[in-house]
């Protein structure tokens, strides 16, 4: 496996959240008077996220885009607490309001302990490395504040193309960027569907990245971020 060039997807790769989804709602919701169960909490979470529609708008001017993406996550978090009986509770915008800023700021993520040195390990290589991710227009404040800029050559989102992973078309807004052909890229990403499956199918080498491995990882399998280093010295 040979590349030009190396993109990784964001959140759940390069970088996580501070303890949980749940842990981080539930502290702040305690403010407006309201107790609940973090681990709950991050359960309803995810089963709303899972059951929402793409966050992308292909027929949106960008400009709109950021209120269109406010407006998808309020619904996702209307649903975190309606499943949950706890659906307008006094003080919800506001509430709403305070955590889609939140996790804007880089104290509420945390880098994989190898995410770093990997990406040093790169950079001395010179291999560039930029980012396919699904995440929103809040992603650039938050590879600001985990110091990840100086490594990054590119940075393409969804909510930018408007087309979310697996789309081929987020993949090809991405290589346009480089202007190299697919076959000479290779995305990471912890999704087997939307990053492993997605690159695959646009044409470019992939890597899943799947941190619950058992065992000996597969072939396109990495159990973390040095996975990617064992492939590019067998390469050589």
């Amino acid at each position: 496996m040979t590349s030009h060039l190396i993109f990784f997807d964001a959140v759940g790769t390069l970088f996580t959240v501070k303890g949980s989804v749940g842990h981080i709602y539930s502290e702040v919701v305690a403010h407006y008077g309201v107790e609940v169960d973090p681990v709950v909490l991050n359960q309803s979470f995810y089963h709303a996220f899972a059951h929402a529609p793409a966050a992308a708008f292909p027929e949106a001017p960008l400009q709109e885009v950021p209120t269109l993406e406010r407006q998808w996550w309020r619904q996702v978090v209307v649903e975190t607490f309606r499943n949950l009986g706890l659906e307008g509770f006094p003080g919800f915008e506001d509430y709403f309001e305070e955590v889609y800023d939140l996790f804007a700021q880089p104290q509420v993520w945390t880098l994989y302990p190898e995410t770093l040195p990997v990406l040093e390990y790169l950079h001395r290589h010179g291999i560039p490395v930029g980012i396919i991710s699904n995440f929103d227009t809040r992603l650039l404040a938050v590879l600001e504040g985990l110091h990840l800029n100086p490594y990054l050559q590119s940075v393409t989102s969804s909510s930018s193309v408007g087309y979310a992973k697996p789309s081929p078309v987020i993949f090809r807004r991405a290589l346009e960027k480089h202007g190299i052909p697919a076959h000479h890229a290779l995305h990471i990403g912890d999704s087997y569907h939307q990053d492993f499956l997605g690159a695959q199918r646009s044409g470019l080498q992939a890597l899943w990245l799947n941190r619950e491995v058992n065992g000996n990882p597969k072939a396109g399998e990495i159990r973390d971020l040095w996975g990617i280093r064992r492939v590019l010295e067998r390469a050589v």
